[in-house]
């Protein structure tokens, strides 16, 4: 079985930057004391604090979960590429590595989402097409 080791390394390395970057000790902080002001009653008097509450919120815990499910997620394959080196068993080198690429896969989504962090990125955006001097083909184009 090739040794998939240098790879999980890679893997886990860029977990744990992720961790870092996306700041989930500070998220989960934050986390608790959102959790404490959306269980206040009074919380629901203003509307638009509730909405920014309750949306911060979910953010939150979708970032904290996703990193958790690849951290899981990498943990199985570290095992499971563990036992197989031990154990010479080469029947699931194929499932070590499609565990591989899906991690290289959920990180890649990671990173790409923690590029949108900025204050102004979770709000929408309108966008406008003109045809300019393109002709009939760029005018239906831009419709």
């Amino acid at each position: 079985m090739a040794d998939k080791s240098e790879i999980l390394e890679e893997i886990e390395k860029r977990v744990g930057e992720a961790h870092s970057y996306l700041g989930l000790d500070q998220a989960r902080d934050e986390m608790t004391q959102l959790e404490s002001r959306a269980a206040s009653p009074d919380l629901w008097d203003n509307q638009e604090e509730a909405r920014r509450v309750t949306g911060r919120l979910a953010n939150l815990r979708d970032d904290i979960e996703r990193w958790e499910k690849v951290r899981c997620e990498l943990d199985d394959v570290l095992t499971l590429e563990l036992l197989a080196r031990e154990e010479g068993d080469e029947s699931v080198a194929d499932e070590i590595d499609e565990g591989i690429a899906s991690l290289a896969a959920q990180l890649d989504d990671i990173e790409l989402f923690a590029l949108f962090s900025g204050e102004q990125d979770e709000n929408d955006a309108v966008c406008e097409v003109h045809s300019g001097a393109g002709g009939t083909d760029a005018c239906d184009w831009a419709e």
